[in-house]
Formats: C-alpha cells, structure tokens, sequence
C-alpha cells in the first residue's frame, strides 16, 4: 500500500510571534548508517557502517567497536556520524501526547542545523494521524530539511578538529558519542489560522540549531567537541 502524503504549509507556525508549547521526548530513536574518523592528513575513514538504531533518550555511546585492522593506525582528529533522514520518537507537549503508528515528514531549506530559522520549514506532509490525548506512542518523522534533496541521511561532525589528537592500534576500542539536545522539542501543530490555509493537527519534532557535544573515545582517551564546533547537515 502506498503511503499519500498531504502536504500543508507550516511556515507562519514558526514565526517569531506564534507561542508554543514545547514538550520533551520520552525516547529519540535514530539509525546510525555509518561513522568515519578524520585522520591527521585530513582523510575520512570509514570506521564502521552498524546500521543499528539507538535511543538519544538513554545515554551511552552511538557507535563502538573493537578495531580489527579497519581503521590504521595512526592519529585521528574529528568524527562524522552519519544518521537516517527517519526518526522514532515519543513523548508529549504537556497535553498533547504522540500516537503510536504516526508518521509525518518535515520539509524546508535549512541545509544545516545552524541555518535553521524562523521559516525554515515550509513543508509538512503527514501520512497517518500524529496525536492523541490517550496513551503516548512511538511515530516516526522524516527529517528533509536540506531543499528536500533526495540523500535520505543527515551528518554531524565537527566544524573543527579536536584539540586532543587520538592515537589508533591495530586493537583499539573505538567509541563515538552524540549530545543532542532532546528535550523541549516535540510540538503540536493546529489548523493554521495565521495564513488561513486548511492544516491538519499534529505533532512534530524540531530540531534544534545546535549539536550538544561530539566525543572521540579511543581507549582510555577522549576529546570533546563541544556544541560551537559541531555542526549538523541535513
């Protein structure tokens, strides 16, 4: 069965003047596709594609594994991780709870996090109902913020090298953790009477501009990219 999805502008619900009742996630699922280290002769290696979903809501480390010779030896100096356009989620916006079976996407022209603006979407196609009052349920979202391009995959890495360079072996464990910002980002989208086009309810979750923290674990050393050096590309 085809999934048709009804498109409605959503742009006026982000301006400056509508309020919002911003909620939290109670779980943020994300499919990590693949990760890349930088090497110190600015090279992108691939370290791993693990194709596994983890959950933003709980923390631990969204990608790590035993080196088996994939990644040389040597000394690295930033991480890539890169992400599903397709999220999973739950929660609620205070009143209004997700519904389990939703499914919506996000469309606009922010082709990063840091471009994100008060118009940035300005497409929103909802396939199945999003919201309930009942009992709160996993939905699924597509994030496709970038001009709507067709990549279906989203990365985050660091805008800068880290300060600490990290040194692989044959052996090493290798460990790359995400800090991004969850809560106070689920909302609930009405019929839009600021443009006076037809909408249908539901909710949503919104980015945020900025990445928490990228952290390089290798063995017992670490580094952090804090939220200024982070950047996230839809």
């Amino acid at each position: 069965m085809t999934l048709r999805f009804a498109p409605f502008v959503l742009a006026a619900l982000l301006a400056p003047a509508a309020v919002f009742a911003a909620g939290d996630s109670t779980s943020f699922k994300v499919t990590v596709e693949k990760v890349y280290l930088k090497n110190s002769t600015g090279d992108w290696i691939l370290a791993g594609e693990p194709k596994s979903t983890v959950d933003l809501a709980v923390e631990g480390p969204v990608f790590s594994m035993q080196n088996d010779g994939r990644v040389p030896p040597g000394e690295y100096l930033n991480a890539k991780v890169v992400l599903s356009e397709t999220v999973r989620f739950s929660g609620t916006d205070g009143e209004n709870k997700t519904k389990a079976g939703g499914k919506l996407r996000l469309g606009g022209t922010a082709s990063k996090a840091s471009d994100m603006g008060a118009l940035s979407v300005s497409r929103f196609e909802q396939a199945s109902p999003t919201w309930t009052k009942e009992t709160e349920g996993e939905m699924e979202q597509t994030i496709d913020l970038d001009f709507e391009d067709r990549d279906a995959v989203m990365e985050i890495y660091g805008r800068r090298n880290l300060r600490k360079v990290l040194k692989v072996t044959p052996k090493s464990t290798i460990q790359v953790l995400l800090g991004i910002e969850i809560k106070r980002r689920i909302n609930f989208a009405w019929p839009n009477f600021f443009t006076g086009i037809p909408s249908t309810e539901a909710m949503y979750w919104l980015p945020p501009r900025e990445v928490g923290e990228l952290t390089l674990k290798i063995d017992a050393s670490s580094a952090i990219l804090t939220s200024e050096d982070v950047e996230w590309a839809f």
